[in-house]
C-alpha cells in the first residue's frame, strides 16, 4: 500500500515538473521568436514576396437595415488566416509546442478595412488575441459590430428584394504586397439569428481586384441577398391603401348632382395625402427612384383633384352675362311702369295715346317676363347636359384609376413571383 502511495505521488512531482518545464519553454520560444521582432513591418523573407491574407466572415445576425439612411447594421464573426516566416519554429526544441496565443499588438496584422464603414473604425479589430502555430500561421479571429453603406433599390417596396455588399481589404499595402482572397464562397450561417424583417436568401463572397492608377488593390465583397417580409407592410400599408382605392372608386361611381360626392371626394384627398407622408418615412430620400406604390397615390390624388375641380366649372357657381342682363332690363321695365304709373295723377287718364302707350309697356314687360322664364329653362337643360358630361369623365377616370391600380399591383408582385419560380 505504501509502494502504491509513493509511486502516485512521485508522478504528480514528474507531471508538475514537466508542466512547470512546459512553461519555461513557452517563455524561452516567445523570447526566441520576438527578440528582435518589428510588429509594425509586414513579413518578407524573399524579394518580391506577398503576404496572402484569407478573408472569411460568419454572420451572427442582422441587427437592423435603416432605410432612409440606407445603412445596414450586422453582427459578425471576421476570420482572417496569414503567414509569417518570422514566427516559425521547430516544435521538438521547445518541449513540441506547436502553439500557442499572442496579443494583437506583438505580431503584424494585416490592415483589412471595410470600405464602405459608416463607422470611423472596424470595431472589435483590436481587442482581441491571435493564434500562431508552428508554421508561423496566424488565425486572428474577432467578432464585430458593423455598420456599411448600402445602397437600395425601394421600386418594388414592400415586396422588394435587397443586395447588400460589405468590401473588405487592405487599406495601405496594394496587391503586390498583400493578396487579399477567400477560400470559400458561402458566409458561414451556423449560428445565424433570423431577422424579424429581412428573409436571407443567399450569402457569398467574390473577389475583385481594381486598378487605381495602374497599381491592384485586391478586396473581398461578402453580399447578402435579402427580401422584406411583407407582412407587417401588407396589414399597416397595402391593407389601407385598397380600403382608400375602395373609397376612390366609389366616389367615382357616385351622380355628379349627389350631395355626399364632394365631401366623399376631399376625403379621398387628404387620405392619400396623409398615405403619402407615411410611405415618405420609410423610404430613403432619393431623386432616381420612387416606390411604385407611391406612384399609385401621385395619379390617385391627380384624379381626385380634378374630380373636385370641375365642379367649379358647374352652371349654378358662374353668373351668366345673359341672365344678369335679363335680369337687369326687367329691373328697368319695373321701375318704369311704376313711375308712369305715378305721372299718370298729373295727367288725364282718358287721353287715348297715353293709354296705348301705358299698354305698349305693359305688353313689353310681359315678353320681358316671357323671356327671363324661358332663360330659367335654358339654365335647366345646361345643367342637365354637364351633369351628362360629368358623369363620363367620372367613367372615364374610374378606368384609368383600376388600370393603373391593377398595374401596380402586377408590378409589385412581379419580383416575388419571379424568384418563387
Amino acid at each position: 500500500m505504501m509502494v502504491t502511495y509513493k509511486v502516485f505521488l512521485m508522478l504528480v512531482f514528474l507531471l508538475l515538473q514537466c508542466q512547470g518545464l512546459k512553461g519555461h519553454m513557452i517563455d524561452d520560444l516567445a523570447d526566441s521568436l520576438f527578440i528582435g521582432y518589428k510588429e509594425a513591418v509586414r513579413p518578407q523573407c524573399q524579394a518580391n514576396d506577398t503576404t496572402t491574407v484569407d478573408l472569411y466572415m460568419s454572420l451572427r445576425q442582422i441587427i437592423d437595415i435603416d432605410e432612409p439612411q440606407q445603412i445596414i447594421k450586422l453582427n459578425v464573426w471576421i476570420r482572417m488566416k496569414w503567414s509569417d516566416c518570422r514566427l516559425d519554429w521547430y516544435a521538438p526544441n521547445f518541449g513540441n509546442i506547436t502553439g500557442f496565443v499572442v496579443p494583437y499588438n506583438t505580431v503584424w496584422v494585416p490592415d483589412i478595412t471595410l470600405y464602405d464603414n459608416a463607422d470611423p473604425v472596424l470595431s472589435g479589430l483590436k481587442d482581441y488575441r491571435a493564434n500562431l502555430n508552428q508554421e508561423g500561421e496566424l488565425k486572428y479571429n474577432f467578432p464585430s459590430l458593423i455598420t456599411s453603406v448600402c445602397a437600395l433599390d425601394i421600386r418594388y417596396f414592400p415586396f422588394d428584394f435587397q443586395v447588400c455588399s460589405l468590401t473588405l481589404g487592405s487599406w495601405a499595402y496594394n496587391g503586390w504586397d498583400i493578396n487579399v482572397t477567400h477560400s470559400t464562397d458561402k458566409i458561414e450561417l451556423q449560428s445565424y439569428i433570423e431577422n424579424s424583417e429581412w428573409s436571407l436568401l443567399d450569402a457569398f463572397i467574390t473577389r475583385v481586384e481594381p486598378l487605381y492608377d495602374g497599381v491592384p488593390f485586391p478586396t473581398v465583397k461578402f453580399h447578402l441577398k435579402l427580401k422584406r417580409k411583407p407582412l407587417f407592410y401588407i396589414v399597416n400599408v397595402v391593407f389601407p391603401c385598397l380600403l382608400i382605392t375602395f373609397v376612390a372608386v366609389l366616389g367615382f361611381l357616385l351622380p355628379p348632382d349627389s350631395g355626399e360626392k364632394i365631401s366623399l371626394q376631399v376625403t379621398v384627398l387628404l387620405s392619400l395625402a396623409v398615405f403619402q407622408l407615411v410611405i415618405l418615412d420609410m423610404i430613403p430620400a432619393s431623386g432616381d427612384s420612387f416606390p411604385f406604390i407611391t406612384y399609385q397615390k401621385i395619379l390617385s390624388t391627380r384624379l381626385t383633384f380634378i374630380d373636385l375641380k370641375k365642379y367649379s366649372l358647374h352652371p349654378t357657381n358662374s353668373i351668366d352675362a345673359k341672365d344678369y342682363a335679363k335680369d337687369q332690363l326687367y329691373q328697368e321695365r319695373h321701375n318704369s311702369v311704376s313711375s308712369d304709373v305715378q305721372k299718370t295723377e298729373d295727367y288725364s287718364l282718358y287721353q287715348d295715346k297715353q293709354v296705348l302707350g301705358y299698354l305698349e309697356s305693359i305688353l313689353s314687360n310681359i315678353k320681358r317676363i316671357n323671356e327671363f322664364v324661358n332663360g330659367s329653362y335654358e339654365q335647366h337643360e345646361v345643367e342637365k347636359w354637364w351633369n351628362v358630361f360629368s358623369m363620363a369623365f367620372d367613367r372615364l377616370f374610374l378606368v384609368i384609376y383600376l388600370l393603373c391600380t391593377i398595374a401596380v399591383a402586377l408590378i409589385l408582385t412581379a419580383p416575388s413571383m419571379h424568384q418563387e419560380n
